[in-house]
């Protein structure tokens, strides 16, 4: 059994649902107050002027947390793995 190539392949599956799921959050996220006006996460309540002024800062917000979790997940499983492969006898 392959650990490694089982591990990584567990990791894309696992990016793929978390990609797919902040995208849809990011995409419901948008609600409406109580006088009916939508807000959505950039902060304006017309859907064009959220286009409008969805800047450099939002769509690194994005970026972040739709590819942030994944990066992180790597990261930690590379170091587990690097310290165990230190334990092994030769």
């Amino acid at each position: 059994m392959n650990w490694r190539r089982g591990l990584f392949r567990l990791w894309i599956i696992f990016s793929i649902i978390w990609i797919g799921y902040a995208g849809w959050d990011f995409s419901e996220s948008c609600t409406r107050n109580a006088s009916g006006e939508l807000y959505c996460p950039t902060g304006y309540s017309d859907w064009i002027q959220q286009l409008q002024y969805f800047g450099l800062a939002a769509y690194a917000r994005l970026a972040l947390r739709l590819f942030g979790v994944p990066m992180v997940l790597l990261i930690v499983g590379l170091a587990a793995w690097w310290i165990m492969i230190g334990f092994r006898r030769r």
